[in-house]
């Protein structure tokens, strides 16, 4: 296992990122072997991994995942077997989560990716219906950002933790 999330709007259901490229959806409150949904998330021919998973903050049914196929991809837990929405990244992405819903209402639609190598060390912020180039880039790491949060759920205010043993806090001017 290489990520799980515990999905916010039901208390009893997690999902789980695996090597193998898969995603499972459990229910807690059943103790069985098998898995509730299994979707083949990051399976391909370069034996991707399903490195991170995040539930939307407000659609209890949409879940996030990012993989080593340079792929962040969104899908709908109801209709498993399709995704959503996908974004092509320039590099393994390591870390996905979803950004806060913005002031004043609005829908969410952006997911913040880090990669998992050495070639980019930039946070990118990107909108799942425009999903060619990110709408926001942060730099500044000088190694592999590790994680990333949202300070106090705040809508501009992103925090970044690096191998390079340094925490950085942007607050995003744009968008």
């Amino acid at each position: 296992v290489r990520d799980v999330a515990c999905n916010e709007h039901m208390e009893h259901q997690f999902a789980a990122g695996y090597e193998s490229g898969e995603i499972a959806i459990w229910d807690k409150r059943i103790n069985r072997a098998a898995c509730d949904i299994r979707i083949k998330a990051h399976n391909n021919l370069n034996n991707a991994q399903a490195r991170s998973v995040a539930w939307h903050p407000i659609r209890r049914e949409l879940l996030a995942s990012g993989g080593t196929d340079y792929f962040c991809r969104v899908w709908d837990i109801n209709q498993p077997t399709a995704e959503r929405f996908s974004v092509q990244t320039i590099a393994q992405v390591s870390v996905t989560k979803w950004r806060p819903k913005p002031p004043g209402g609005g829908q969410i639609c952006e997911l913040v990716t880090a990669a998992s190598t050495g070639f980019d060390l930039s946070v990118h912020i990107w909108d799942v219906f425009r999903p060619h180039i990110p709408i926001y880039s942060t730099k500044g790491h000088t190694d592999v950002v590790t994680d990333v949060a949202w300070y106090r759920r705040e809508h501009a205010t992103l925090l970044t933790v690096s191998r390079d043993c340094t925490l950085r806090a942007t607050t995003l001017t744009h968008p």
